[in-house]
């Protein structure tokens, strides 16, 4: 690799991760790649072969690679198949929805539109409050108190599933309320991370690298770590963000490099065993 390629940086970032999350980037390879984006909800069955090639250019070695696809099959976020001697990976139908509405939020499809008030969803009569908090956690909620959740509003958002037992409310952003919701999502951190995103990837948008292994690679991580921002990030009301607020900016990077990516990365999945153009799916 030449001693100018901007490649090493973004690689640098993903392997400080403590520790790395080997599993995640294989979700990230199955959203983007295998899904095309998350457009395809149903892909056939990929062989392990390209999985593996993808994730040896960021340095996982194949024993890490099978190891993390048997505990995303064990968690039955995959599944998988045999044909003879070779190994099969798809999504369990279950998941594809979920990977679909991920998609549109990393991808900006779905632009959410805060409306300045909160969902709050109270458990003190859920039967099983353990179960309950899981379930509103996974909706995006965060608990200010043991029994109180919130979740800011947005005006193009599915539908709510509360649990058996929750009392659902709804409340303007108060000065009190405003307060817990920074603390609950930590926006500090958040637009620290954002910044570091910019940092890390913002010279890449104006000097993308020409080789597709180098493009297949940097898309990787690219995707990776913008997904474990995006999806982090509640949508809260401007009103609640610093006034340099870093998310915008790391969104027009994101979408910078991965438009100039392109071409490089569609002909480096091609060769390693990947199906599909994303940009016709």
């Amino acid at each position: 690799m030449p001693k100018d390629d901007p490649i090493p940086l973004p690689i640098a970032l993903l392997q400080a991760e403590t520790p790395l999350r080997v599993w995640s980037l294989i979700v990230t390879i199955f959203g983007d790649v295998v899904m095309r984006e998350g457009r395809v909800l149903s892909p056939a069955p990929l062989w392990i072969g390209p999985i593996l090639a993808l994730l040896d250019l960021v340095g996982v070695d194949a024993a890490q690679a099978r190891t993390n696809l048997s505990r995303l099959v064990a968690q039955g976020i995959l599944l998988r198949s045999k044909a003879g001697r070779n190994t099969f990976y798809r999504i369990a139908p279950d998941e594809a929805d979920a990977f679909a509405r991920a998609a549109d939020l990393i991808y900006g499809r779905r632009h959410r539109a805060p409306t300045g008030r909160f969902h709050i969803a109270l458990i003190d009569h859920c039967p099983a409050r353990g179960e309950a908090r899981d379930r509103l956690h996974a909706q995006g909620f965060r608990f200010i108190s043991p029994t109180t959740g919130i979740l800011p509003e947005h005006g193009d958002a599915l539908p709510l599933r509360f649990p058996d037992g929750a009392i659902p409310a709804e409340a303007i952003c108060s000065p009190a309320l405003g307060a817990a919701a920074k603390q609950a999502w930590n926006v500090p951190l958040l637009h620290a991370q954002y910044q570091q995103f910019c940092a890390g990837f913002g010279a890449l948008a104006k000097a993308p690298p020409s080789l597709p292994a180098d493009a297949a690679a940097l898309r990787l991580v690219l995707v990776h770590l913008f997904r474990r921002l995006v999806l982090r990030d509640p949508g809260l009301p401007a009103s609640l963000l610093p006034h340099d607020w870093a998310g915008e900016q790391a969104r027009e990077i994101f979408t910078a490099i991965l438009t100039a990516l392109a071409p490089q990365a569609q002909e480096w999945w091609e060769g390693a065993g990947f199906r599909g153009d994303v940009s016709d799916a």
